[in-house]
């Protein structure tokens, strides 16, 4: 369901059922349940040393109601199906190490990079804990990936190990988009 933009109507127009049921009915319902998708990763990933890697957010999408993720064959990017002006957050965290330092960012394309988080002085005695947001306007067929980096000298996992969950469900790593507006 897409959003239309509601008619303006002149004294003495006459509404019909069709007219109410596009500018009334359906983009309710498309507010109701705007694009937007929370993909989730639940178990550890393995990240070597040097070079940005593709998260993989491989576990069963906590919701997506534009079909924006494919847990399965393109995780760790989300596809805007509807354009609009989206809110897109990450939330990553790497196994305790203290040496080098660790990096998320999210993307486009050939590394057009939007926001990023980075921590500089790990700790070899707690998580390495990295958020970041932003919101941008994005087009039909256009997409985001989440990535992230980390210079130990030697592999270090991504995990869900320490986390804190406030709502009683097992925690994750989670990347998501939310649609704002049309953008006008």
């Amino acid at each position: 369901m897409a959003w239309t933009t509601p008619a303006t109507f002149t004294t003495g127009n006459v509404l019909t059922a069709a007219q109410m049921n596009t500018n009334v009915r359906d983009n309710t319902g498309f507010l109701h349940s705007p694009p937007g998708c929370l993909a989730q990763r639940t178990t550890n990933q393995s990240i070597g040393a040097g070079s940005l890697t593709g998260v993989g957010f491989n576990a069963t999408d906590i919701y997506d109601t534009d079909t924006m993720h494919d847990p399965v064959g393109s995780s760790s990017l989300i596809t805007f199906n509807t354009a609009g002006v989206y809110l897109v957050s990450a939330t990553v965290q790497f196994a305790p190490s203290a040496t080098g330092l660790r990096r998320m960012a999210l993307y486009q394309g050939a590394g057009s990079e939007f926001a990023s988080a980075y921590d500089g002085a790990p700790s070899a005695a707690v998580n390495s804990s990295l958020v970041a947001s932003f919101q941008n306007l994005f087009a039909a067929g256009s997409n985001v990936q989440c990535g992230v980096l980390q210079s130990s000298g030697g592999t270090l996992n991504i995990t869900t190990s320490g986390l804190t969950s406030f709502t009683g469900q097992a925690p994750v790593i989670q990347f998501g988009a939310q649609w704002i507006s049309d953008g006008t």
